[in-house]
């Protein structure tokens, strides 16, 4: 059987143009955030572990707990 090759066969290429021609004009004042529950903040906060030492910002996870 020669299913794979022949559908090959058929596949139109384009070497003249590179995959980013493809792809449309950038869009770069545009954001989309997912919604979020405060449900779920409070079950991804409650994984963090409880540590006294601050980070960058610092503040402590216990204060933020």
């Amino acid at each position: 059987m020669n299913i794979g090759p022949n559908l090959a066969k058929n596949i139109e290429l384009y070497p003249e143009k590179d995959s980013i021609s493809f792809l449309g004009k950038e869009i770069v004042n545009s954001i989309y955030l997912n919604p979020i529950t405060e449900n779920k903040i409070m079950y991804i906060v409650s994984k963090f572990r409880n540590r006294h030492s601050c980070g960058y910002d610092d503040v402590n996870m216990v204060i933020v707990k």
